[in-house]
């Protein structure tokens, strides 16, 4: 299944030739293709709700956010309420982790608090690997495991394991940076 959210035409393709016929020559297509044709829809939909009007930023819910010093090195991750900026987490540093890693694992602390109910959704994010990652229930980083790693290996399985049992589906939601600026959580590494 090809699914086409920028083209001639848009929508999900069988047969590679037909997709093709939407892009080839279409400025800044946008396309993929999936295994199965609820795959292809799911990235359809959530393509056009990226590519739709932003309207004004959102004003409640949690913004997360991580910094990485380098791109294998200690890593921070915090969360704020949008309505009062208030910090409701800020975990790190945890040694030897990728910005995506963290990234994944202060929206999986986000959503461990949703659930206990300490704070309220929806959880806002602007990194799109670790969104694909919480709804797949699991990391794919190709970090390897080592003695330096391993406080963020356990940070990491206790997240996974939390997908897992979650109780309902994660309402977590992409900051569309493009249209509301850095999402207001952002932050550097703090040395």
């Amino acid at each position: 299944m090809y699914a086409v959210w920028q083209g001639r035409r848009t929508g999900i393709f069988t047969k590679w030739e037909e997709a093709r016929a939407q892009i080839d020559g279409y400025p800044s297509p946008g396309f993929a293709a999936f295994l199965s044709r609820a795959e292809a829809e799911r990235e359809l939909e959530e393509r056009r709700r990226l590519l739709a009007p932003a309207g004004p930023p959102p004003e409640a819910g949690i913004a997360v956010d991580a910094a990485c010093a380098g791109a294998v090195g200690p890593l921070e991750y915090r969360g704020i309420d949008l309505r009062t900026g208030e910090t409701v987490f800020a975990e790190g540093p945890v040694d030897a982790g990728t910005n995506n890693l963290g990234e994944f694992l202060a929206i999986v602390r986000a959503l461990e608090m949703l659930d206990r109910q300490e704070v309220s959704g929806p959880i806002w994010s602007e990194s799109d690997v670790a969104i694909a990652w919480v709804g797949e229930g699991r990391h794919r980083s190709s970090v390897k495991p080592t003695d330096r790693n391993r406080e963020l290996r356990r940070r990491l399985c206790r997240a996974e394991l939390f997908l897992v049992d979650a109780p309902a589906p994660a309402d977590v939601r992409r900051w569309r940076s493009d249209a509301w600026g850095a999402i207001p959580v952002e932050f550097a590494m703090i040395r």
